[in-house]
């Protein structure tokens, strides 16, 4: 596997040296950190001055803080691997990062496993949340516009993180699951694989935080999906 090249950011010594040891000497991962920020102007610096496979940063930096370097970042570079690295767990700010352009969000006390899952969805173009991540399903999406959303990708609202993390896939995926069908059927339906449907379905939990079948039904209900 070809290593990613990295930029990392935080504004603490300690941690960004020992991120980027981890990063770099973990088996698994194929990271090679190629730059690093202590704050959020040379951030910035950085991503505007050669290129770099994935971005690293933590959201409490000065200067300019993570969130700002996040939204100028991604806009001006709209396919570049972001990676919020943080201690916040509050779905508000998540929710907030994910709505900016992160690809990904981990807390700092995440394990080597949860990096090699965040690599691994990144590389395939997915969105990443760590296991001690949840976002709260919207109530009430029963409007047109909502729906729209569910099935094209686009981020309408603030307060409906579940929409903007699935993909059009995903989506017809939990609506077949809330119509009680199991993997095969699903497969078939769909033509691909019950394989492909398993690694969807745990996505799309992973996603939405739930952890069972029964979960997922509640959560496309909540959605709007079915």
């Amino acid at each position: 596997m070809k290593k990613m090249t990295a930029l990392i950011a935080d504004d603490q010594p300690i941690v960004l040296e020992g991120l980027q040891s981890f990063l770099e000497k973990s088996p698994g991962l194929a990271v090679e950190v190629t730059a690093t920020a202590a704050d959020g102007r040379e951030l910035l610096e950085l991503a505007f001055s050669r290129p770099f496979d994935l971005v690293i940063l933590e959201l409490n930096l000065s200067g300019v803080d993570g969130m700002m370097a996040l939204k100028k970042i991604r806009l001006r570079f709209p396919g570049l691997p972001i990676v919020v690295f943080s201690r916040y767990d509050d779905p508000k700010i998540v929710w907030s990062t994910i709505r900016d352009g992160a690809n990904a969000y981990l807390l700092k006390n995440s394990p080597l496993e949860e990096w090699r899952h965040a690599l691994d969805a990144i590389r395939q173009g997915q969105t990443f949340l760590g296991c001690g991540i949840r976002l709260e399903p919207i109530k009430r999406p029963e409007t047109a516009l909502v729906k729209k959303a569910v099935y094209s990708g686009e981020a309408v609202e603030d307060n409906a993180p579940g929409i903007y993390l699935l993909t059009r896939r995903e989506s017809e995926i939990l609506a077949l699951i809330a119509q009680a069908l199991s993997n095969k059927e699903i497969a078939s339906r769909l033509y691909i694989s019950d394989q492909t449907v398993s690694v969807h379905r745990k996505n799309i939990m992973r996603k939405l935080g739930v952890c069972n079948a029964a979960g997922l039904v509640k959560a496309a209900y909540e959605l709007g999906i079915s």
